[in-house]
């Protein structure tokens, strides 16, 4: 579970970016899904970083934080060996 602060935006970064589909929306309380893994969004954030356990496997991983940033999100922490 993820806190958002703004539900619309929030849905549509994982929708649009990281390419989620809705199974359940509404104004405080979103579950998006890939596969049989579900992300679910609660409203009533804070806009406080709040670090998660919430990981992706990418082809190219540059490119996927290069994305994230240009899309409008945050890389908290970049690629590394």
């Amino acid at each position: 579970m993820l806190m958002a602060q703004d539900m619309d935006r929030a849905i549509a970064f994982y929708t649009d970016v990281v390419g989620l589909e809705v199974k359940y929306r509404s104004p405080d309380w979103t579950e998006l899904a890939y596969g049989d893994a579900v992300v679910a969004l609660h409203g009533g954030g804070d806009g406080d970083f709040k670090g998660t356990g919430l990981g992706f496997t990418v082809a190219d991983v540059k490119a996927a934080c290069q994305e994230v940033t240009t899309r409008g999100g945050t890389v908290r922490s970049g690629p590394s060996e």
